[in-house]
């Protein structure tokens, strides 16, 4: 359950970064040397589109806890009833979709075969890096990309494959 916690903890943050793509941190990409940021955009939406189809959400619900006990010995008067200590946990529930690393792995099959990839690169720190970056109409070649400004977003959620 802790480490259910943590990671949930992680994901949050994760979100939160990538959401504020503001100037440091880092980004997951989608590149293509050549590429325009319209072209990438219409990647990203048809792989995930395409993702759905084939691999659709299959919600299930988990639930633990709810636990209830150490009541001591209660006497009843009247209309109530009354007990001595006890303490409760109360149940938890959760919704989570066991296809969300299989939809993640077909995504990123469909950006390979489209001739696309997943790099990790740091957002520019500086407006100067950041506006020369966004200057730039065609995706240059991974290793020559420092720091990223403007890219479409991939949510983790479709970054997780396991």
């Amino acid at each position: 359950m802790a480490s259910f916690r943590l990671a949930h903890l992680f994901l949050t943050a994760a979100l939160v970064l990538t959401a504020c793509q503001t100037l440091g941190g880092s980004v997951h990409m989608v590149h293509k040397t050549g590429s325009t940021a319209e072209q990438r955009r219409n990647a990203i939406d048809a792989c995930q589109v395409s993702a759905l189809e084939k691999v659709p959400p299959s919600y299930k619900i988990r639930s633990f806890g709810g636990y209830y006990g150490g009541f001591g010995p209660g006497f009843c008067s009247g209309p109530g009833c009354y007990g001595y200590g006890g303490y409760a946990y109360p149940r938890q529930i959760t919704s989570y979709d066991p296809n969300d690393a299989l939809r993640a792995r077909e995504f990123n099959r469909c950006l390979s075969r489209k001739g696309y990839t997943v790099i990790f690169r740091p957002v520019c720190t500086s407006e100067q890096d950041a506006l020369a970056y966004k200057s730039t109409r065609r995706q240059a070649p991974s290793g020559q990309i420092a720091c990223v400004s403007g890219e479409p977003r991939i949510e983790s959620r479709w970054l997780r494959t396991r």
